[in-house]
C-alpha cells in the first residue's frame, strides 16, 4: 500500500500530529506515513453523506450516493462584451454577474469563479472580492482559492459577517477554500468552518457588514477595497 511505504510529502504541522498520534510516522525526510490499519479504519467510518451547505438550505448539495452536480469554473481572464462587440479584460462585476447566472440556473449547482477580475490588483483584494463577489451573487455553495496564508483570515470574516455568526457559519460552512502552499495548516485552524486561521488582512468594515441582501447590485465593485 503506497500510503504505507510511500506516504506523503509536504504534510502540515498540525496533520502530522494527529497521524502520528494515531499510529502514523514521519520518516527522516519528512514523509508521512499511514499505517494498513488506519487507512481501513478511516476507510470504514468516514462520513457517506457529505453536503456543501448553500447560505439558501434550498441550494444544499447532498454529494451521497450517486448524484451529480455541476459547477462553473474557468478563471478566464477576458470576456466578449455584448454590448460593444469586442474581447476586453473581465471585471469583479463580470464576476458578480456570472455568479448571478449560476444562482438563476437549475443545471448549475455550486459556483467557482468563471472568470478573474482583472480590475484588482492587490492579491489579497482579490481573494477577498472573489469571494464576496461570489458569495453576493448566489446563495449556493461557493468555492475560492487563497494565493497567500495571510489572506485566510478576512475570507473567514467575511463568512462569519455574511452568516450572521462564527458559530452559524461553522455550523453551516457555504465557503470552501483551496490553498497554496503554506496555506493549509492556516486553513486547519479554521475547524469546521472551512476558512480560519490568523493573518494580517482584514475585511473592510466587516463590523458593519451584517447580513447584506440577496439583491445588492456591486456598482462600485462590490463595495469593498481595492477594486478600481
Amino acid at each position: 500500500m503506497l500510503l504505507e511505504t510511500l506516504g506523503l510529502s509536504q504534510a502540515t504541522p498540525s496533520m502530522i500530529a494527529k497521524i502520528c498520534a494515531a499510529g502514523g510516522s514521519c520518516t527522516q525526510d519528512k514523509r508521512l506515513l499511514f499505517p494498513r490499519a488506519l487507512v481501513l479504519k478511516t476507510i470504514k467510518e468516514a462520513r457517506r453523506d457529505v453536503v456543501l451547505f448553500g447560505q439558501d438550505p434550498r441550494n444544499d448539495l447532498n454529494l451521497s450516493g450517486h448524484r451529480v452536480h455541476m459547477s462553473s469554473g474557468g478563471g478566464a481572464p477576458g470576456v466578449f462584451d455584448l454590448e460593444d462587440g469586442r474581447y476586453r479584460d473581465c471585471t469583479l462585476k463580470d464576476l458578480y454577474d456570472a455568479a448571478r447566472i449560476c444562482d438563476a440556473m437549475e443545471s448549475i449547482h455550486h459556483f467557482s469563479r468563471s472568470v478573474v477580475a482583472c480590475d484588482v490588483g492587490n492579491v489579497a483584494d482579490m481573494d477577498l472580492n472573489t469571494a464576496y463577489a461570489g458569495l453576493m451573487g448566489t446563495s449556493k455553495h461557493v468555492s475560492v482559492s487563497v494565493s497567500e496564508p495571510g489572506n485566510v483570515q478576512q475570507l473567514a470574516e467575511l463568512c462569519y459577517a455574511l452568516a450572521g455568526s462564527e458559530e452559524a457559519f461553522r455550523a453551516r460552512p457555504f465557503l470552501t477554500v483551496r490553498s497554496p502552499d503554506g496555506a493549509a495548516d492556516a486553513l486547519c485552524r479554521g475547524g469546521a468552518g472551512h476558512v480560519g486561521g490568523r493573518g494580517s488582512g482584514r475585511l473592510p468594515g466587516a463590523a458593519d457588514l451584517g447580513r447584506p441582501s440577496r439583491r445588492h447590485q456591486p456598482g462600485n465593485h462590490c463595495g469593498l477595497a481595492g477594486a478600481g
